[in-house]
């Protein structure tokens, strides 16, 4: 099947509708330097409602490290080959549901100002950062500031020696480690601020 076109996402995106990228069973590629130039070049005919992908293969490194991103970010059952990577970036909303391989998100720094969601992802990696000289994690935040609420219901994320680590993370919001949420690996939140409840249900 064909990559999803610049001209397929930028028709969706400025009507406010989910890109549908798989059929059957089959997910169409699309191009992480593609997702970066609508957050960056074209984020101004993004529709309020936001960039919402479906069903896609995610090819290459989805680098957003510093950018600002002013309308939510949404991948739904969306397979990536490389870390998401938003270290620095100033984001709506992000969200990574019911994603089956996820290899890791570097997100050190960022600022979301809705909610940050991974419910229903399986999240996978042993990443380094400037955090940390000796540990390794497969999710990053740390000194991370979230507006609205930390989501991550059905969640599994293997990390290894950490799962998370998230450091001075600040969230207005609850913190939803819920259902069939699995950590293969430490969760580390030291001098975490959360202005609503902490869910271990």
């Amino acid at each position: 099947m064909p990559d999803v076109s610049e001209a397929e996402i930028l028709a969706a995106s400025a009507a406010g509708v989910v890109v549908n990228c798989g059929s059957s069973g089959v997910r169409r590629r699309v191009e992480a330097g593609l997702i970066r130039r609508f957050c960056r070049e074209l984020r101004d005919q993004v529709d309020p409602r936001g960039l919402r992908l479906r069903s896609a293969s995610v090819g290459g490194s989805l680098d957003l490290a510093g950018l600002d991103v002013p309308f939510p970010l949404v991948f739904s059952d969306c397979e990536f080959d490389s870390p998401v990577i938003v270290e620095g970036a100033r984001m709506y909303g992000l969200a990574l549901t019911g994603c089956p391989e996820v290899p890791g998100l570097l997100a050190n720094g960022v600022r979301v100002r809705r909610d940050l969601e991974l419910s229903g992802s399986r999240i996978s990696g042993r990443l380094r950062t400037s955090a940390s000289m000796s540990k390794r994690s497969a999710i990053w935040l740390c000194e991370s500031r979230i507006g609205g609420r930390l989501l991550c219901a059905d969640t599994v994320i293997d990390g290894g020696e950490r799962s998370i680590q998230a450091d001075r993370m600040r969230v207005t919001g609850n913190v939803r480690l819920l259902h069939q949420f699995t950590a293969c690996g430490e969760v580390r939140m030291i001098g975490a601020r959360i202005g609503g409840s902490l869910d271990l249900t």
